[in-house]
């Protein structure tokens, strides 16, 4: 299943933190241990394995993948 998402928290060991870009007020609903919303933690190798992509999105809803070079 496709979803997008972006990065709230990034960790010096590598591990980040998603959410859905559509969710609001994420880190006091993330806090709230009555809320069943939670972030979506991965490692840049388990991102990968679940064939994750950076992505752009426009003004107006256009999704493009981004291009990273080496």
């Amino acid at each position: 299943q496709r979803k997008v998402m972006r990065v709230v928290k990034i960790y010096g060991t590598g591990q980040f933190f998603m959410c859905e870009h559509h969710e609001a007020n994420v880190d006091a609903r993330n806090s709230d241990k009555t809320d069943a919303f939670a972030y979506l933690s991965k490692m840049p190798g388990s991102f990968l394995k679940a064939k994750g992509r950076a992505v752009t999105i426009s003004p107006i809803g256009d999704v493009r993948r981004q291009v990273i070079e080496n």
